[in-house]
Formats: C-alpha cells, sequence, structure tokens
C-alpha cells in the first residue's frame, strides 16, 4: 500500500470523511492499492453517510453500474438525489437523465428540466444540451427554440460535440436564428472533428451540394467515409453514391478533354483545306495560263475551254488529296514544296511571249503562291499532324 493510501486508510478508520472518499477513489482505480470495487462501495457509503456529496455521487455510481454491488437504479437515484441536493452539478445532471427516461424513479420532463437547469447554471455541459433540448422539444418547459439556441451555444463553446451539432442545425435550418450555412457548416466541421457521426454525415452534404462550403467531392467522400465508420447508416449509402459520382466526373471531364480536342483538330484541318483551296486555285491560274500560251492559242472556244477546266480538276483534286491526307498525319517531305519551285522556275523560263509577261508571273507566283506554300507544308507542319481518332 502507497503512503497517501496508507495515510488516507488512518484517517479513514477515525471517520474523516473526505480520506474515507480518497481511499474509496484509490479501491475503485487501483491507485495505490488492488483494485477492488466492494472495497470503493465500503469506503464511499462511509462517507456518502456522512453527508459527502462527491461520495454520493460515486456511490450512486457504484449501484448504477454493479460496481461492488448489485445493480440497483433505485439506490442509485437515492444516492444522486442526496448529492444533487447538495448542488453537486454532475449528481443533479444524472439525476435529470433518470427522470428524463424514467430509470429508478417515475418519468417526469419537468423534474428533469429543474434538474438540468439546476446544473446547466453552474457550467456543466451536457446538461446545458439537454436543456437546450428540452426547450427545443418543449418537453419540460415551453418549447422555445430562441432559449434551446442559447444553451446550446453554452455547451457548444465547451466543446460538448453534440451541442455543436445541435447549434449547427439550428443555423442551418433557422431554428431560433437566421438561417447561416456558413455558421452551420462551421458547428458541424467543430463537431465532427471530435467523432459525432450525425455532424460528420451531415458535414459531408454540405460538401456534396456546396452548402455553406466550396463544393467539394473529395471532402464530401471524407467525411462520408469518417460517419460510416462509426456506424452511421445512410453515410454508407451516401458514400457509395458520392464515389461514383466522383468517378463519373472524371470520366465526363476526360471525354470532354477529348472532345474539345476532336473539334480542335477538325477546325484546324478544315482551315488547312481553305489553304488547299486557296492553293489549288493559284495553280489553276498558273497551268491555264501555261497550257494557253504554248497548247491551244491558236484553238477555238471549246478546246481552250476543255484545256482550261481540265487542270483545275486535276490540280485541285491532286493537291487537296495529297495534302490533306499529309496533314491527317501521313508523314513525307517537302517535295511538293519543292517542285512548286521548279514549275515556277520552269515556266518563266519558257515563257514565249515577251520578257515582261514572264516576270511579271513570277513576281505573282512568289508574292502569292509561295507564302501559301509555305504556310502549309513548313509552318503548319511545326504541329504534330491532325488526328480525327
Amino acid at each position: 500500500m502507497g503512503f497517501v493510501a496508507n495515510f488516507n486508510r488512518k484517517a479513514a478508520e477515525k471517520g474523516v470523511a473526505n480520506a474515507q472518499y480518497w481511499l474509496g477513489i484509490g479501491y475503485c482505480d487501483g491507485d495505490g492499492v488492488i483494485q477492488d470495487y466492494s472495497q470503493a462501495v465500503f469506503w464511499f457509503h462511509k462517507a456518502a453517510e456522512q453527508g459527502h456529496a462527491e461520495a454520493q455521487y460515486d456511490l450512486g455510481r457504484c449501484y448504477y453500474n454493479g460496481h461492488g454491488v448489485n445493480r440497483t437504479l433505485t439506490q442509485a437515484v437515492h444516492w444522486w438525489q442526496k448529492a444533487a441536493e447538495q448542488g453537486n452539478a454532475k449528481a443533479q445532471y444524472v439525476l435529470g437523465q433518470c427522470y428524463l427516461n424514467g430509470s429508478g424513479i417515475y418519468k417526469s420532463f419537468k423534474q428533469a428540466a429543474i434538474w438540468y437547469r439546476k446544473a446547466a447554471e453552474q457550467g456543466h455541459a451536457n446538461a446545458q444540451n439537454s436543456l437546450g433540448i428540452c426547450y427545443f422539444e418543449g418537453k419540460g418547459v415551453s418549447k422555445n427554440h430562441s432559449k434551446a439556441v442559447f444553451w446550446y451555444r453554452k455547451a457548444a463553446k465547451k466543446k460538448s460535440a453534440v451541442a455543436q451539432f445541435n447549434l449547427g442545425n439550428c443555423y442551418y435550418y433557422g431554428y431560433g436564428l437566421k438561417i447561416n450555412y456558413k455558421l452551420a457548416a462551421y458547428w458541424y466541421r467543430m463537431a465532427a472533428e471530435q467523432g459525432n457521426e450525425l455532424a460528420q454525415f451531415n458535414l459531408g452534404l454540405c460538401y456534396e451540394d456546396g452548402v455553406g462550403v466550396t463544393k467539394d467531392s473529395a471532402q464530401a467522400e471524407f467525411w462520408y467515409q469518417k460517419a460510416a465508420e462509426n456506424g452511421h447508416k445512410e453515410a454508407k449509402n451516401h458514400l457509395k453514391i458520392c464515389r461514383q459520382n466522383i468517378e463519373n466526373a472524371e470520366t465526363i471531364k476526360i471525354t470532354d478533354n477529348q472532345l474539345n480536342l476532336k473539334q480542335t483538330n477538325k477546325a484546324k484541318v478544315g482551315f488547312h483545306v481553305q489553304n488547299c483551296v486557296m492553293l489549288s486555285f493559284l495553280y489553276l491560274l498558273f497551268f491555264t495560263d501555261l497550257i494557253n500560251k504554248f497548247l491551244i492559242a491558236d484553238g477555238g472556244f471549246l478546246k481552250q475551254l476543255f484545256f482550261a477546266t481540265l487542270p483545275l480538276g486535276l490540280t485541285t483534286l491532286a493537291i487537296s488529296t495529297v495534302s490533306l491526307f499529309f496533314r491527317l498525319g501521313y508523314k513525307g517531305n517537302y517535295g511538293g514544296f519543292w517542285l512548286i519551285l521548279l514549275l515556277i522556275v520552269v515556266y518563266t523560263g519558257y515563257v514565249s511571249t515577251g520578257f515582261f509577261h514572264g516576270i511579271g508571273m513570277l513576281v505573282v507566283n512568289i508574292i502569292v503562291a509561295f507564302p501559301a506554300v509555305f504556310f502549309i507544308f513548313v509552318i503548319e507542319d511545326s504541329d504534330d499532324a491532325y488526328h480525327l481518332d
């Protein structure tokens, strides 16, 4: 036996109530002596009979839990009543619980509210929350949500998780005060961080719907998971739905990115086709002028029309098709570009109707055709080929 326990025993045996109480605590907790609930009850009883309020409260707990004695609720209430009448806040609160539930005594909401108030006014957080519930539900007192909020707030500031959850509900639904989703989420979080599964679930709802907080599926999933781990059944269902929504959102995001890429590539291809048509038109001018000068200068109108139209069809089809396939991913070289330059030179060299006409056509091709060709085959090729798959 430790020094303190030995000292308390000597004083206890002399009838000192406080020593008897602390010796009982030693036996109850196994502090300095071997844990022995029956000895704890013995010494609690000695002190309780002398009016020691703490001993009366703890003796009531022993009877309520069946520690060292047979479980007897009426005896628990008997000793709690004595301690409560002496102003013990803990005893006042549990006595209120007994009246509320009819445990070891007759059921009375009015008496429950009375004892809750006595403990609440001494700063007992659980009593403050319970009195708030009485006002909220109108049990033992007139229903008054404003007074409920008053007591919830007192208990919430003392870190009562249940009170924090209840206060969050008041802010969320506008019970006794104006609706304020941000403060609702705040108090839900305060309670949730203390492990309150109801607050964890509600905070998950806030994050899922973006109420009072920024919408965040990951946070919603996190709090649903916490609530589910603490046994909240509905949270398990919401957790499945939330995870499915996250997967769907990721799939939609990927699909949207693919669609945007396809639309961008289609736009690029469409723009390139326009370039092909413009370039083909330039080629048409080039070849029809060439054929007109060397082949059909002396022919009839139909013959000239035929030979003028033939290069149009062939040139447009060949250039557009080859260029489009090239841009869709069939890589090649710049042979077409160099061929065009060569044709321009050949054309100029074989001009038969005047040096200045040939020089003029060369300048026109360089100013108009060369930039277009250079843009299509050189500048645009700096990007990856455009794919439509």
